[in-house]
């Protein structure tokens, strides 16, 4: 055998490990991947769009209750009790700036909310098929390109996580 023989084979080798990897790890790869396009898809938003008042208020309220029952700090939902309890409290906890806190926590929702979507979906799946192909992994990353027209991605809402729920 020639160098350049020695050197195409090991091309290929190297293409065929690189491929095997891929196919032998998609569901990691998956949630890798599409978590990834979803903190752009946050991020994305969270400079286009303005913060609304959901976003603030909830911090202020989350705020007043740290520092002791204000007249005023009331909440009209209760959903929204265990959102400021598990979420915004322990964040305003945490040194540094609001925004920044609100889109770590925006984030950290709608991550969780992607990865706990996709691994219901495959147990679903696997109820009524045997097997998850590789175009099951195909759609999961197109529901991520797309996430930012699909699901509340602008704000930590707890509707995404909801929608992890109601599957």
């Amino acid at each position: 055998m020639t160098k350049s023989n020695l050197r195409e084979n090991h091309q290929r080798s190297s293409l065929k490990n690189i491929t095997d990897f891929i196919f032998n790890n998609t569901r990691p790869l998956t949630l890798i991947t599409g978590s990834f396009f979803i903190c752009c898809w946050t991020i994305v938003r969270f400079f286009i769009k303005s913060s609304n008042f959901d976003l603030v208020g909830q911090q202020v309220l989350a705020r007043q209750w740290m520092q002791g029952f204000h007249s005023g700090a009331i909440v009209g939902p209760t959903n929204h009790i265990l959102k400021i309890i598990f979420i915004y409290i322990p964040m305003n906890l945490l040194p540094g700036s609001a925004r920044i806190k609100l889109i770590i926590m925006t984030l950290l929702i709608n991550v969780i909310t992607y990865i706990l979507l996709i691994l219901i979906l495959e147990k679903l799946w696997l109820e009524f098929y045997p097997k998850i192909s590789k175009s099951f992994y195909i759609v999961a990353l197109w529901m991520a390109l797309i996430a930012g027209s699909m699901y509340w991605i602008s704000f930590s809402n707890s509707r995404n996580i909801e929608i992890v729920g109601g599957l």
